[in-house]
């Protein structure tokens, strides 16, 4: 399976700090807000905390990409270079 590439990611993560909810990550906060890239952090996400449809698109999104991908679509998310 080909890898997506970590631009995909983000303006899914800059939506979802753009809603009235998502101040503080939303569902993602775990991952976005604390840096808990790995796999297993996101499938927590979508298996155990129920997240809203923005959040699991979002997880969904970083779950396709490297540790790697997924540390530089947040970086990116967060600053305004993109």
């Amino acid at each position: 399976m080909a890898r997506v590439p970590y631009s995909a990611a983000v303006p899914l993560i800059r939506a979802i700090y753009a809603r009235d909810d998502g101040g503080a990550g939303c569902c993602m906060h775990v991952v976005l807000d604390d840096g808990n890239v790995e796999t297993g952090s996101i499938r927590w996400v979508l298996d155990e905390n129920a997240p809203c449809v923005d959040c699991r698109r979002c997880a969904e999104v970083l779950l396709s990409m490297s540790v790697t991908a997924r540390k530089k679509a947040i970086g990116r998310a967060f600053s305004r270079e993109f």
